[in-house]
């Protein structure tokens, strides 16, 4: 028996859960028209990661049901993965794919840049910080927002973020690096990202982080651009899709997943004005031109990362960051 016949006795339902605006409902649709003759009924549900994962949590631990499908960045599917939430399904298209895209995690189907945008209205290109250091000087007193580093009410994207200059940074600049924003800064913070973006697009701050860098959609959003910092390679997290270990309709989910990272959807991925970038190797972006991603993209977090976020945590607040 294939998976597609497989997938009939899960009665034609898929429940999803996911955190991917701008994609989900294509990619909702498109599955449905590949398997019309299956007369899918998809139930989803659209949110911020953290609460996508804390529903998850309170309704197994509720003994009801849950999603099968979950579609948020691979960070919170490497937790839920920790918790032992997760079902391992070796989907025969993760040949195509870098092993590190399905190590841990489910599996990664796009690539989102994520780092710095800048108020086009408040300050020039030429003006802005060109390195980490000049990034914490005092001249940005007031002038820069982030997400939350502690809260995490809605996402972990900057926890993480500030977490990837350890890359670059040994411990003690790391901290120091902590000190001076929290100091010299005094970054104003956001719990969603959506809100911190649009504050910055209307001239309330002058940089902020970290941010999609979807180049068409902050064309068509305006007021705000992407920019880099020399000593901080271009950064990227993984959007990933996993399938729920008490999934209801695990065929239909495996269907799915292969769906997902199947070269026909990384195609059509790659067409959309979103902005996310296919993760199948071999599939080309036509909208993305910014060419200091040319040499490729730092990915983070990493699973050794991932595990150490109360660390994280603890020495944020202890440089005064929130």
């Amino acid at each position: 028996m294939n998976l597609v016949e497989a997938a009939s006795g899960d009665n034609s339902q898929l429940v999803v859960y996911a955190a991917l605006p701008g994609v989900l409902l294509p990619l909702i649709s498109s599955f449905r028209a590949k398997y019309k003759e299956q007369n899918l009924h998809i139930t989803y549900l659209s949110g911020h990661p953290v609460p996508i994962c804390e529903k998850i949590r309170a309704e197994i631990k509720a003994g009801i049901p849950s999603a099968d499908i979950v579609i948020i960045p691979q960070y919170s599917l490497m937790q839920l993965e920790g918790e032992m939430l997760l079902q391992r399904y070796e989907s025969p298209e993760l040949a195509m794919y870098p092993k590190n895209f399905y190590d841990h995690g489910g599996a990664a189907f796009a690539l989102e840049p994520t780092g710095l945008l800048y108020a086009t209205s408040l300050v020039r290109e030429t003006d802005l910080p060109k390195t980490i250091d000049e990034l914490t000087d005092q001249r940005w007193r007031g002038m820069i927002a982030m997400q939350s580093v502690t809260r995490m009410t809605e996402g972990m994207l900057g926890l993480f973020f500030l977490a990837s200059f350890r890359r670059v940074l040994d411990e003690k600049q790391w901290h120091n690096f902590l000190r001076r924003l929290a100091t010299n800064v005094r970054p104003v913070t956001y719990d969603c990202l959506h809100h911190m973006k649009d504050a910055t697009k209307n001239g309330k701050h002058a940089i902020s982080f970290p941010g999609a860098l979807r180049i068409e959609s902050l064309k068509e959003t305006g007021g705000v651009e992407p920019f880099f910092l020399s000593d901080l390679p271009p950064t990227a997290i993984l959007r990933s899709v996993g399938i729920l270990k008490k999934a209801l309709h695990s065929n239909t989910a495996k269907l799915f997943v292969d769906f997902v990272l199947s070269k026909e959807w990384q195609t059509r991925l790659g067409e959309t004005r979103e902005g996310m970038v296919p993760a199948r190797p071999g599939v080309q972006s036509s909208y993305w031109v910014s060419s200091p991603l040319s040499k490729g993209l730092m990915i983070f977090p990493d699973i050794n990362e991932v595990r150490q976020v109360e660390r994280f945590v603890a020495a944020y607040k202890e440089t005064g960051l929130e």
